[in-house]
């Protein structure tokens, strides 16, 4: 079914989507009203010129507007293409660099964006040629809203849905071509696998909607089986982390998602007073995925959460990626999370996971099983299928794959390989093991760190590193760096308010008595000076890119309240300023001509 028909499908549905707001404020829309609302934005898009199969880029840090623009896009034909809006003042230019190739490598025609974000993005439309206008959310509602719905189009299952630009391509964007059959068979397989129930079922998401776990989760899988959602500001939630599970509480949540830092954080923040006022009985799947899983971390949270009627067995950590269009591995429904303990010497000294018993290993957590009609292989740098517990990379294969990369046919043909009975094969680029079809997850293969002809698993000795003390959680990066005719390792961490000064020789300690290494360098940072995505993710490769340049101190984020950032942001608004009049006079000149 493609989702052109899904949305029609609403018009004669219950239930619906609830915003809540940055001033605690909510507005629900039923079903109804969404598929209407979806028909007369679409209308707009044709009136302004849009034809079916254009790309529109998306910049909408609001919910709300998010969810009834992209409708609005998939309703008209069109393409749409998810952006992350800026983050940080201090990173603007950066931001705008990357929003133009992402513009460009996508080849939209048209950015809608807010009111309140348009100024900052005017500079895109000089960086991304192909662009041709701005669009705000505000005048496409008000135009709307006198707007007769347009008649659904004709769309084909393999015409694309929307581009989804993969985490951290901002140097070189790599769209991932979503199309209605692929994106159709990730919902249903995502959704059966978790037994979803639109009579009970109530969804409960932060998530961001430009990425693919917010995006396919929380709207497009629940459009096709119906199922009611809350969505929270994601920017609430990093202001105010116990919004999320407040809001679980109160709306009888059943299902939501996060990755494996939004978990940690929350269990430390979490007060005795909110753990007797929330009751998390109601929830049946509490995914966690998107990024390495910590054992630890699931251990904690469950552990903690009881308290509050949190059912252990409801976590239920997952694996996916926007190549496979989303979800790739569940563990089952109810089945508690198995942690697989491994023999550090026969993983790094031959790829093997051998289990230990005595717990003095390294600790992986199960991913679970692909869905029917999917397949998971374990293969070697030769594409050669291994055995189980054996250590190599993961490809999969099934319905759910994407298209491939838009307009990069080089891209496409390293990632999506045919073999030889004619299957395309998805290679992933993470490391992992089968033990009876369940996954296992190590990391990603062009992270591992090699010395002496030994692996390592950088987020293990990364987690190893956390416990140090004055080093925050989960912003601890490891990578290896030449030195010479071999390979050192580079330590580079956020440090606490006030770290001990002995912090970077207790990390070296730690570093040589776990894992027998003698790190070339350890880093102290402060915090937020780690590079991460636009969702949060740590990026290895663009720390150790940073460190070789030597501009990791140079590159730290500055606070919004700061006199500096005050005049950077004055700045830059009258230089975006001056762009919009230099480009409106630019079309007055050629109209006149």
């Amino acid at each position: 079914m493609s989702f052109v028909r899904a949305i029609d499908r609403l018009r004669t549905a219950s239930g619906g989507f609830t915003f809540l707001h940055a001033d605690g404020s909510e507005h629900t829309l039923s079903y109804p009203e969404i598929a209407e609302e979806a028909a007369r934005r679409a209308a707009v898009l044709k009136a302004r010129g849009v034809r079916q199969g254009d790309r529109i880029a998306l910049v909408l840090p609001d919910p709300q507007d998010f969810v009834l623009s992209f409708l609005g896009v998939v309703y008209a034909g069109a393409v749409a293409v998810p952006m992350y809006p800026p983050l940080s003042l201090g990173k603007l230019d950066q931001y705008l660099d990357s929003s133009a190739r992402v513009v460009s490598a996508a080849g939209a025609k048209l950015l809608v964006t807010s009111k309140q974000v348009e100024t900052i993005l005017w500079p895109v439309l000089q960086k991304a040629p192909g662009l041709r206008d701005l669009y705000t959310v505000e005048k496409w509602n008000e135009a709307a809203a006198s707007a007769a719905p347009a008649a659904a189009p004709a769309v084909s299952m393999q015409d694309l849905v929307f581009l989804q630009f993969t985490s951290g391509s901002t140097a070189d964007p790599k769209g991932v071509r979503v199309t209605h059959q692929s994106l159709f068979d990730n919902c249903c397989a995502l959704l059966s696998a978790i037994d979803c129930d639109p009579a009970i079922d109530m969804g409960v998401s932060w998530l961001p909607l430009y990425h693919d776990m917010g995006l396919i989760g929380f709207v497009l899988g629940p459009l096709i089986f119906k199922i009611s959602c809350t969505f929270i500001p994601t920017v609430s939630f990093i202001k105010r982390p116990a919004l999320w599970l407040d809001t679980v509480s109160r709306k009888k949540g059943t299902i939501t998602f996060a990755p494996n830092f939004a978990y940690a954080l929350v269990e430390k923040r979490a007060t005795p007073e909110q753990l007797a006022k929330w009751d998390l009985s109601s929830v049946r799947v509490a995914g966690c995925g998107a990024e390495p899983i910590q054992a630890e971390t699931i251990a904690r949270f469950t552990e903690k959460f009881a308290t509050a009627k949190f059912p252990a067995h409801a976590l239920m950590p997952a694996y996916g990626m926007a190549e496979a269009t989303l979800a790739v591995a569940f563990n089952p429904v109810t089945k508690p999370f198995v942690v697989d303990v491994i023999d550090k010497a026969a993983y790094r000294d031959h790829k093997i996971a051998k289990p230990v018993k005595d717990g003095a290993g390294l600790s992986i957590v199960s991913c679970g099983y692909t869905f029917a009609g999917h397949a998971l292989r374990i293969v070697d740098d030769h594409g050669k299928t291994l055995g189980e517990r054996e250590v190599g990379e993961i490809i999969m294969a099934g319905p759910s794959l994407a298209d491939g990369y838009h307009e990069r046919a080089d891209a496409t043909a390293q990632a999506f390989r045919r073999g030889a009975d004619g299957t395309t094969w998805l290679y992933t680029g993470d490391l992992g093991y089968l033990v009876n079809g369940e996954l296992f997850i190590c990391g990603r293969k062009k992270d591992l760190i090699i010395i002496k002809g030994r692996n390592y698993v950088p987020q293990a000795i990364e987690w190893t590193l956390e416990q140090v003390d004055g080093v925050r959680k989960g912003n601890v990066v490891a990578f290896a760096v030449q030195d010479d005719s071999s390979e050192s390792a580079v330590v580079v961490l956020e440090a606490r308010k006030n770290p001990p000064p002995t912090i970077a020789a207790d990390v070296r300690r730690l570093l040589n008595e776990q894992y027998a290494i003698v790190p070339k360098d350890v880093v102290v940072l402060a915090p937020g000076q780690l590079p991460k995505t636009s969702s949060g993710k740590l990026q290895r490769q663009k720390t150790k890119t940073m460190y070789q340049a030597g501009t990791l101190l140079v590159q730290g984020s500055r606070a919004f309240g700061s006199s500096a950032s005050k005049v950077e942001l004055a700045s830059h608004l009258f230089r975006s300023l001056r762009v919009k009049v230099r480009h409106r006079i630019k079309q007055i000149v050629s109209a006149n001509h």
